[in-house]
């Protein structure tokens, strides 16, 4: 039976498994769920659509579940997804979702929240994009040794990212940041400057979209823009200069040759796009297995976050629609998938729902899968309090 402090509130609705233990002066929401063998030490706060794992431990002066620390936040029935045997230390700050962030919050196993943590949805949605480019870059490792590409494709969606923040006390330094990347990517290779043009597009947008409840908000608009070009604007200067210094001409690049050219034929682009995507040796099928979890949870990445996947996909076809105007096509196919790199890489991050649906996967399997936990002579086991009891984790009967 749960054990409730006399001076502690608990929503008549709340549901809460029977070996639960709530202290002095806790307050629980009326939607709120607590696993078997949840401890609220005291003065802890759980409120909104959020879920407590079994076996969470949470210290005084947390507040767990409460109204996302965001603007934008417009009373949208978010939830927090917090799993099992956590340790929330005091004064930790657990916020459910955001439109932005997915409407979820989702907190993993075996986790430990130090003193004055904050964790959101925002947060979640980096690790999972982190997880994404880590799949890109395996991909890339196998599938050509040409550095450029590599540094140019990690450039632009690093610039995505840091133009994807929605921090407003952090605008100019994201602005900033994000220019520097797209910099670095043209320097790498200057086929890189249509997708750095969309990302670039993209982080304007989002800035506009950020300050509409600012009264100068053209003028923080403008800055964050110029802040953005600063990086760009540097790296084709640099690279002209080398170009008059290597070859007396800024807009000589060292394709001399007539085939390296690029040049408005669109039967040759038309030739290259369909190399690329369908020849078994030169195209995406090189890319087979981020692509096919993007085919499989893009409609949802799309339904979630519309502005930035519009964004992927205009910027990766931009991508390819730059190289595939190299006169090098002349149906000999000599580029290599290396060229496709930037535009499958720029997909990435559409496949976050792929990374999510295996995470719930897991808890669910974790969750539904019944075993007994026996009593145990570990002293850390004494962190948790004297309440704890070997308990049966199974079947769950709840108190409204």
């Amino acid at each position: 039976m749960s054990r409730i402090h006399p001076t502690a509130i608990v929503a008549s609705r709340a549901k809460l498994a029977r070996d639960v233990v709530i202290g002095p002066y806790c307050v629980v929401g009326e939607d709120v769920t607590l696993d078997a063998g949840v401890m609220l030490r005291s003065h802890v706060v759980v409120d909104g659509r959020t879920t407590i794992g079994a076996g969470t431990s949470i210290f005084p002066f947390a507040s767990i579940g409460l109204e996302p620390q965001d603007l934008k936040y417009r009373g949208e029935k978010s939830t927090l997804v917090v799993g099992r045997n956590n340790r929330i230390r005091e004064h930790v700050t657990m916020n459910p979702g955001t439109a932005g962030g997915g409407m979820v919050t989702r907190v993993g196993d075996n986790c430990l929240f130090m003193v004055g943590a904050q964790l959101s949805s925002n947060r979640r949605a980096a690790m999972l994009m982190a997880i994404a480019a880590g799949l890109a870059t395996l991909v890339m490792s196998e599938a050509t040794h040409f550095y450029q590409h590599e540094l140019d494709a990690l450039m632009v969606l690093l610039a995505f990212w840091f133009f994807s923040g929605r921090e407003t006390s952090a605008l100019n330094r994201r602005a900033l940041f994000g220019g520097i990347s797209l910099g670095v990517a043209i320097l790498a290779r200057p086929d890189a400057v249509p997708a750095a043009v969309v990302i670039w597009v993209f982080g304007a947008i989002v800035a506009w979209k950020l300050v509409d409840n600012f009264p100068d908000r053209f003028p923080r608009t403008v800055r964050r823009t110029i802040l953005a070009l600063v990086g760009p604007i540097g790296a084709v200067a640099g690279s002209m200069y080398f170009n008059y210094l290597r070859f007396g001409n800024v807009v000589q690049f060292g394709y001399t040759e007539d085939r390296a050219r690029f040049v408005l034929d669109i039967p040759q682009i038309a030739k290259a796009i369909a190399g690329y995507l369908v020849s078994p040796s030169l195209s995406i099928f090189i890319f087979a297995t981020p692509l096919i979890l993007l085919l499989a949870v893009g409609r949802s990445a799309y339904c979630r976050w519309p502005l930035e996947t519009a964004t992927l996909i205009i910027a990766a076809v931009a991508h390819l629609l730059m190289i595939s105007a190299n006169k090098t096509w002349s149906g000999d196919l000599s580029f290599g998938p290396r060229y496709m790199l930037e535009s499958i890489v720029l997909l990435m991050p559409l496949t976050l729902p792929a990374f999510e649906m295996a995470l719930d996967g897991a808890s669910i399997r974790a969750t539904a899968g019944s075993s007994v936990r026996e009593p145990t002579n570990d002293p850390r086991a004494e962190d948790f309090g004297p309440f704890r009891r070997a308990r049966l984790i199974g079947r769950m009967k709840y108190r409204k």
